[in-house]
Order: structure tokens, then C-alpha cells, then sequence
């Protein structure tokens, strides 16, 4: 019934407002969670989102809902008023569903967008299938080298426009601008990324103009299949961005059927200035990350000084913050994420970084891990082919609620979308080692290396895949080796010089590592090295003490104690029975991720629609 109702994009998913609309699952979806509907409340929903905001009848919607079933008007009302509750709309102040007197129904306009997938019923075929494309970094021919962020920034604007077509595999921006400024064929780019086609170009820039070149290549015959030249003034970039994509869509189309549909790019009402201030955040966070701190936010908070309605600059900043919270206490910063969150999805309901920032947020505040599951749903309709909301949906809902299988799942679709990345292979190699895979953990690690010498939680993993294969000399040499390289404080290489005495009962420096960690936790923003205590205290066995210091680290909100739960299971597969003692149960039920917790969101089916 539903089919004969909506248009294809519709019946795949679309938005009304802040609402995510899953037809085929009879859900929709807000920041609260899922809201189960009747299939006539969902059929009379998808009948007007169909309308194009024209009046559809009482009549007409009795009969498309309530096909050859004799039924009178009082059935209809009724479902109207659910619709409404569900929505929580006022029908004399509506969002949503506006009546016109003694004729019918009609959606607020420009409520409704559609080109949303439904999350939980993508296909999956295999990705050599699947029609796919790199956008590569586009040259900067300006005289002024500082330009070159422009022509970074437009390559990854169409990467996020392309990312949100469904049946099209979009190299992701990492692995593309891997191959910036080298001489390396299309066909030997397109087999690394595997993907069948290449857009390219280059953009020259002047104060008050710019032109972008632009050609799309076929990676198997090496032709060009497309090309355009853009003229533009410089104000006109917002346009020129959907303009290529538009283009690029059409051609493949043409070439392999694509549905084309995809959002309107996201501007900040049109200044320039803060665009480009965004651009230069963006790329900062990117590629200037310092230890575990992400740079970027002075940026970007210039750029919303330009332009306050701008929600791609509150989001990012949002998520950029909530990052760094890694390594310092998350309630010293939570209002002002929280400010930037709240400004982004006003604007934009369906911002991902915003919504990201918002799931942890709502994580310290309630451990509604339902509400979180919601949130990063809505960024994966949103970039259902972003690699990076794919690995923090993995890492940050599954992971850390111990489902490693189905984190693994969107691990692996993250890494086919960004083959030349080290962050998913680094996450991949975590959510082996929970699983006690220890050696595909070593290879993942090793993978993630291979891309990226210096990529600090990819050197974690390496160690804590050695010391769980009790490689430990090994071990003791990369830990000799990194000691060179980073600071001797970093609270990554103090975890695995803790976890590695104590696995290989070297007792004696076991406890100076202690007594290192227990100075450090005194100095300023020594918050981080608490977990630190808690994990050798388990690792001894006493749980008691493991608990008094991971209880200082929740109070101070330090992410690592999230992983108590993922420990207590890799330390219980040598028969410790950690997880049976009372004592850490209550203290996992703080994060609602005690068995009893766990257990009743198997059983209410939270875990068993996997993206």
C-alpha cells in the first residue's frame, strides 16, 4: 500500500522537519528516539508528504489510505490526531500539519525532504557493483598559495553533496587527498580507491572572481567522459558547488543510473568570508591535530562572528570540542558544546557533527542509549556514505555498549569507503582485540601504520594487540621507540607501559608506573591519568580500589572509563569473573552498562537494526 502511496524517495526515507520518517519500519525518529506509528498513521503521513504541499481532501485520503474499506470520516480524524501527538503538534499553531477548513490537509511547507535513507533497509551488494567515484583535491592555480584551502574546501564540499546519493560509493576525503600533488595515473587511483570514476580539476581565484576547471574521468578507459569550465563571480560559490555536482550526478546518471536526488549544498547565508573562515577550521582539524587535541575551533568561531546562523560551523565546532574532551573533563566545557550543538540543529535538525556532539552530550547527561542510537541514525541519513559517522556510530554506540560484532560491521563499510585512512583500520583493530581476535587486531594496527607512521591510536593498538599476544619484547621495544617521539606524560604510551608490566609480571616498574601515574593526576588537567589507576587495580584483580579510581574518572566525565565494561571482558576470558562481582555491576549501572541494563535493551530490540 505504502508503494502505491509515495514516490520512490519518499517511501525510502525522507525528513519532515526535525522528525527522520522510516516508512518501511513504521518509525519515526527525533532527538527522544523512535516513535512506532500504525501503518495507517505512517500511510496518511507519506499521502501528504506526496502532495508537494497541495490541500489533499478528506476524500482522497480515505480512499488512498483506506482502499475499497468502507470507513467514515471519523477514522480519518483520529489518525490526523495521532499523527499529530506523535509529532507533538499544536493544530492551531501548527509545524506540520496545517487543516484548511471544510476541504482537507496540507503539510507546512518546505517541512518535507526527501533523498533520506532509510538506514535500516539499505541494500548492501558488494561495493565492486556499486557505481563509485573520487573526488580528488582540486589544483590551486592562484597566485596566492594561501588559496590552496579554497580549492581543498570545494573538493570537499562535493564530496559531501556526492556522499548523500544513495547507490553511489564515494571515495572518502582522506583517502582522495592522499594523492594530492602526486603523478599517479587515474586507473592506478581508481584501483587503489576502488572506484570507477574520477572528477578533477583546478580553480584559479582572484579577489572578485574565480574559474574551476572541471573534467570527470572513466577509470577503466582512461577517457573523459565529462568536462566543464565555471565563470563565476566569487560571491556565486554556493551555487557553483551545486552546479558541478548537479553535473557530475547527471553524467552518471547518464553512464550508470544513479538516482540523483541530494540535499542543497549547506551555505552560511551566503558570506563568503565565513565560508572561507570554515574552510581554513575544517582543515585545521584535519590535518593539525596535536597529540589528542584537534585544532580548528579559533576559526570557526570567527566564521560564526560573521555569520551566526551558520550550523556547519557550530556543528564542527561542537564535535571539535567534544573530541578534546577526551583528555580533559567534559563538564568544563559542556555548556559551550552544548551552545554550539543547539545553534547548529536550530538551523539545520539534521547537521551530523552537531548531532555527534549532541549523542555524547546526551551520553554524560542521561546513559539514554537509546536517545544516542537516535541521534546518530539521523547523522547517518544525513551522510550515509560519511566513513566518519560510520566509525563514531560503531565506536561510540556499539563499541562501548560491548555489541563488538555489529561495530565491527559499520567499522568495515567506513574503512571500503576510506581504504587510504588510518583512523577506521585503527578502530578495527580495537574492536577485534575485544573480541579476542588479537592477531587480526596486530594486522589492522599494522594496516593503519602502513597509511600512517604517527597516527598516535594506531600505535596504541599495535601495543595492546602485542601484549595480548604476549609479544611483550616486542612491545618493550616500540614503547622504547615511541618514548622518543612523543612527550613522556602522553596518557597513551603510559597506558600500555602500565598494561605491560603487568601482563608480563614485571611487578618492580609495574608500581613505578603507578606511582608516574599517581603524580601526574595531581598537576593541572591531570584528570586524564585517573582511568589509568583503575585499570592496573583491575589488572591486580582488586576491584574494590579499580572501582574508587574509576569512580573519580566518571565524576570528572574522562571517556576512557567507558571502556571498564570492554576491559573487564578481555581480562575475564583468563576465568577472573570480574564481571560477576557486585561491586563493578553497580558501578557499570551508573552508565547503564551492567548486565541487567544490557539485557533489557536486547530485549526491547535496540541492537537489532544494524545500518
Amino acid at each position: 500500500m505504502q508503494q502505491e502511496l509515495s514516490n520512490q524517495d519518499l517511501h525510502q526515507g525522507f525528513t519532515l522537519g526535525e522528525w527522520l520518517v522510516r516508512p518501511l519500519a513504521n518509525k519515526l525518529t527525533n532527538d527522544d528516539g523512535d516513535v512506532h506509528v500504525e501503518p495507517k498513521v505512517m500511510d496518511v503521513l507519506l499521502c501528504l508528504a506526496d502532495s508537494k504541499y497541495e490541500v489533499v481532501t478528506r476524500r482522497e485520503l480515505i480512499e488512498k489510505v483506506w482502499d475499497r474499506v468502507v470507513v467514515n470520516e471519523e477514522a480519518l480524524t483520529r489518525t490526523i490526531s495521532e499523527l499529530r501527538t506523535v509529532l507533538g503538534d499544536n493544530p492551531r499553531d501548527p509545524t506540520y500539519i496545517k487543516t484548511i477548513p471544510k476541504r482537507g490537509y496540507t503539510l507546512v511547507a518546505n517541512t518535507v525532504t526527501t533523498g533520506m535513507a532509510d538506514i535500516t533497509k539499505m541494500p548492501r551488494p558488494e561495493f565492486n557493483q556499486i557505481p563509485s567515484i573520487a573526488v580528488l583535491p582540486f589544483a590551486n592555480l592562484s597566485t596566492e598559495p594561501d588559496n590552496e584551502y579554497f580549492s581543498d574546501g570545494l573538493s570537499e564540499e562535493l564530496i559531501s553533496m556526492l556522499t548523500q546519493i544513495r547507490g553511489l560509493h564515494v571515495a572518502a576525503r582522506t583517502s582522495a587527498f592522499a594523492f594530492k600533488d602526486q603523478a599517479i595515473s587515474t586507473r592506478d587511483i581508481g584501483e587503489q580507491l576502488n572506484v570507477t570514476h574520477i572528477l578533477e580539476g583546478s580553480v584559479r581565484k582572484s579577489s572578485a572572481k574565480f574559474r574551476i576547471t572541471t573534467q570527470l574521468v572513466d577509470v577503466a578507459s582512461g577517457y573523459q567522459i565529462w568536462s566543464k569550465t565555471f565563470d563565476r563571480m566569487a560571491a556565486d560559490i554556493f551555487t557553483v558547488q551545486e552546479e558541478i555536482a548537479q553535473a557530475v550526478v547527471e553524467a552518471l546518471k547518464i553512464q550508470l543510473g544513479v538516482d540523483h536526488q541530494f540535499q542543497a549544498t549547506r551555505t552560511p547565508g551566503g558570506e563568503l568570508d565565513a565560508y572561507e573562515l570554515f574552510l581554513k577550521g575544517r582543515l585545521k582539524y584535519q590535518n593539525e591535530q596535536r597529540g589528542m587535541k584537534y585544532s580548528g575551533i579559533d576559526e570557526l568561531e570567527q566564521a560564526i562572528k560573521i555569520a551566526p546562523n551558520f550550523p556547519d560551523a557550530h556543528g564542527l565546532k561542537a564535535y571539535i570540542q567534544s573530541l578534546n574532551s577526551i583528555t580533559q573533563p567534559y563538564g568544563s566545557i559542556e555548556s559551550s558544546i552544548e551552545e554550539s550543538y543547539q545553534a547548529a540543529l536550530t538551523t539545520n535538525p539534521f547537521q551530523e557533527e552537531a548531532l555527534m556532539a549532541k549523542a555524547i552530550a546526551v551520553r554524560w547527561q542521561s546513559w539514554d542509549w537509546a536517545r544516542v542510537k537516535s541521534m546518530f541514525e539521523r547523522a547517518l541519513a544525513a551522510a550515509p556514505n560519511c566513513p566518519h559517522v560510520l566509525t563514531q556510530f560503531a565506536c561510540r554506540f556499539y563499541r562501548d555498549l560491548c555489541e563488538f560484532q555489529k561495530a565491527q560491521l559499520l567499522i568495515e563499510r567506513a574503512v571500503r569507503l576510506d581504504p587510504i585512512n588510518a583512523s577506521p583500520r585503527a578502530s578495527l583493530s580495537f574492536v577485534h582485540r575485544y573480541q579476542g581476535n588479537y592477531e587480526a587486531a596486530l594486522i589492522a594496527a599494522e594496516r593503519a601504520l602502513s597509511i600512517n607512521s604517527a597516527h598516535g591510536y594506531a600505535n596504541f593498538a599495535k601495543l595492546l594487540a602485542l601484549i595480548s599476544l604476549k609479544k611483550f619484547a616486542e612491545a618493550a621495544a616500540m614503547i622504547d621507540q615511541r618514548e622518543k617521539i612523543v612527550v613522556a606524560d602522553d596518557v597513551l604510551l603510559l597506558n600500555c607501559k602500565t598494561r605491560l608490566y603487568q601482563a608480563s609480571g614485571d611487578t618492580a616498574r609495574a608500581k613505578s608506573a603507578l606511582t608516574d601515574i599517581t603524580r601526574l593526576m595531581r598537576q593541572p588537567q591531570g584528570e586524564q591519568y585517573v582511568p589509568l589507576a583503575g585499570w592496573y587495580y583491575m589488572m591486580q584483580g582488586d576491584v574494590e580500589q579499580s572501582i574508587f579510581w574509576l569512580e573519580k574518572g566518571l565524576e570528572h566525565r574522562i571517556s576512557q572509563v567507558l571502556n571498564t565494561r570492554a576491559f573487564a571482558q578481555i581480562l575475564d576470558r583468563d576465568q577472573r569473573g570480574l564481571l560477576r562481582n557486585p561491586g563493578l555491576q553497580s558501578f557499570l549501572g551508573r552508565m547503564n552498562l551492567d548486565n541487567r541494563s544490557l539485557n533489557r535493551y536486547r530485549d526491547s530490540g535496540l541492537f537489532d537494526d544494524v545500518p
